[in-house]
């Protein structure tokens, strides 16, 4: 019993400090020192009870800087990365690095092995957003007011800063998880254990998304950030989630659903390895519409669908192209009707296809072969664009974008149904008819009769053999 409660403590004491391990940014003297403007470092800090071993990992400005890390920075650790030589700062240097901060400012990014950001302070114009002074060369150090001007202090814990203004920022502000054990005992008596991530922090995100959106329309996000000052919120890193199975990073992105459905989208905010939260929904509809023509050949593009579209963005191309303008809502069960001067340039009645905002095909209409007031042949038949297909989409007028139970497309990159063709002509119809009267049937066996009789003529009416006289 005593070595399973060993075994159980061991565990207890080991698993929480190797899954959040935090290595940041902790102090900064981009001006150098006293004796010589050469004399920069950086400080890096291990927050986490167990040693990072930061092999492949890289710090750069994407100026002039890029060190290529290799090593080990152990729990509650500050190690020191000094430029030109060991000279450069009190103590020994974890590594010297070439390259030089610029005293107009810089980023500077921490990436791990895989190229991925851990940490990010973004210094401003004259490194105004963490501070440093080029006369007294005080250092830029992080505390728990955020970013502070101080006297140099590397590889020891940065200066306690006393300051209390409302807009000093306090490292609780991003701060947003803290990793809690509990013992808890289930109903058969067994103990495990639980990891509890619990919240503490005030920075707060919020991102503005619609109700409800359509199949394939282009959606944009973007995540505000409050709570804390603007030095963190400008450090902020932001990856998206949008629900089916793509990410984005940014605090802006654009995205669009190929499916309906009801999707959870969640972003997080990540700066100094802490992170924080925010989700939302958002219902994806199908669209459905057709294409008619009025009696005097004007488009009208109908909305199929129990609930209004917003038609911003969708193209539709005739003999010539029209862009629908921006908020151009069609209501439940209704239609808008475009005159034919928009799309066509004659008299002919051309194919016609209706396009989304990403440009996927939602409805055709096929004209017959008739001019409005005269008979036009197949060949004057104008399709609007030699890209575009002149087979039917479809034998039906509606075409439902983007249903769950489409499980056949009509071809590769397409979303429509696939249904048979009909063809726009009848090829019969433009070949001669045949001839089916008796008469026309029976001429051939009279030829035929005609040209044996001649020749029994000709036979017997020949002069007979000398040869047969004798």
């Amino acid at each position: 019993m005593t070595r399973y409660l060993l075994f159980f403590l061991l565990r207890l004491s080991s698993w929480p400090a190797s899954a959040y391990a935090a290595l940041s940014i902790n102090e900064v003297a981009w001006m150098g020192s006293g004796v010589s403007a050469n004399h920069e470092w950086i400080e890096l800090y291990n927050d986490s009870a167990s040693s990072v071993v930061v092999d492949g990992y890289r710090l750069t400005d994407n100026q002039n800087l890029n060190i290529i890390l290799t090593g080990e920075v152990p729990a509650s650790g500050f190690v020191v990365l000094e430029r030109t030589s060991d000279e450069s700062a009190p103590g020994t240097a974890f590594l010297i690095y070439t390259g030089a901060l610029v005293n107009t400012g810089a980023t500077l990014q921490l990436l791990n092995a895989t190229g991925d950001i851990v940490d990010q302070v973004a210094g401003g114009e004259d490194w105004q957003n963490i501070g440093g002074d080029n006369i007294t060369k005080e250092t830029a150090q992080y505390t728990s007011q955020g970013w502070q001007t101080g006297t140099p202090t590397p590889g020891k814990e940065n200066i306690t800063s006393t300051s209390d203004d409302e807009d000093d920022e306090s490292a609780d502000e991003i701060t947003s998880t803290t990793t809690n054990t509990n013992v808890v005992t289930s109903s058969n008596g067994a103990s495990q254990m639980v990891l509890s991530r619990e919240p503490k922090s005030s920075l707060q995100l919020s991102f503005p998304l619609p109700s409800q959106v359509y199949v394939n329309q282009p959606l944009d996000f973007k995540v505000t950030a409050s709570g804390v000052g603007e030095t963190i919120i400008s450090s902020l890193r932001y990856v998206w989630n949008f629900g089916d199975a793509t990410a984005e990073r940014g605090q802006t992105a654009t995205h669009s659903y190929e499916y309906p459905g009801t999707y959870v989208v969640t972003v997080r905010a990540q700066y100094a390895g802490r992170d924080v939260m925010a989700r939302d929904t958002v219902t994806v509809l199908p669209v459905n519409f057709s294409l008619s023509r009025g009696s005097d050949g004007a488009v009208q593009i109908n909305n199929n669908a129990q609930y209004e579209i917003n038609l911003s963005g969708y193209l539709l191309k005739g003999q010539k192209s029209l862009l629908i303008p921006k908020d151009t809502i069609l209501l439940p069960k209704s239609t808008i009707t475009i005159p034919r001067s928009k799309v066509e340039t004659n008299g002919l009645l051309s194919y016609l296809v209706l396009y989304d905002a990403t440009r996927r095909p939602v409805a055709e209409h096929r004209p017959g072969l008739v001019q409005l007031g005269t008979a036009v042949q197949p060949s004057d038949l104008v399709v609007a664009d030699e890209s575009i297909d002149p087979s039917p989409i479809s034998q039906t007028k509606s075409l439902v974008m983007a249903t769950a139970e489409t499980d056949s497309l009509a071809g590769e990159g397409s979303l429509l149904p696939e249904a048979e063709a009909a063809p726009i002509l009848d090829n019969a119809a433009l070949t001669p008819p045949e001839n089916t009267s008796p008469q026309g049937k029976k001429w051939p066996y009279w030829a035929l009769a005609s040209l044996i009789i001649g020749a029994i003529i000709i036979v017997w009416s020949s002069p007979k053999s000398t040869l047969a006289k004798a």
